[in-house]
């Protein structure tokens, strides 16, 4: 497996570890989302050269979707997955968080849903996955 899939994985897994009620976490775009849900996806710019030799700095942006429902409840609901999102992650050694979007409205499935982003970074060595 090349280094920026077990990166996206690791950090699936690790939001998952949170174990935020009812909310699904997977690691990549799907055709019809499912929310509450939280995708992590490729960030801008994906990757930049690191500090150190042989290193970058990955970014991956997460894509965090509510339910539908009453502005009150799902405004309170993103403000949980953000807090929980950020906490988890500013805890973790291997992923810092960048920035918290705005709160927004995405539409998928014909429905509406309130979400934000998070842009979170790594620094790691890229390798293909392949023995040569």
């Amino acid at each position: 497996m090349n280094s920026l899939t077990a990166q996206r994985q690791a950090l699936a897994a690790l939001l998952t570890a949170a174990r935020v009620a009812g909310v699904s976490v997977i690691d990549y775009m799907p055709e019809r989302p499912q929310p509450p849900l939280v995708i992590v996806a490729p960030g801008t710019p994906y990757l930049v050269p690191g500090t150190t030799f042989g290193t970058f700095t990955t970014r991956f942006t997460l894509i965090l979707l509510t339910r539908t429902g009453p502005n009150e409840v799902v405004t309170a609901d993103l403000d949980d997955l953000v807090a929980t999102v950020v906490v988890t992650v500013a805890a973790s050694t291997d992923f810092t968080v960048v920035e918290v979007s705005t709160p927004a409205s995405f539409a998928a499935n014909g429905a509406t849903y309130l979400g934000a982003t998070i842009d979170v970074t790594t620094i790691a060595p890229v390798d293909d996955g392949r023995d040569d």
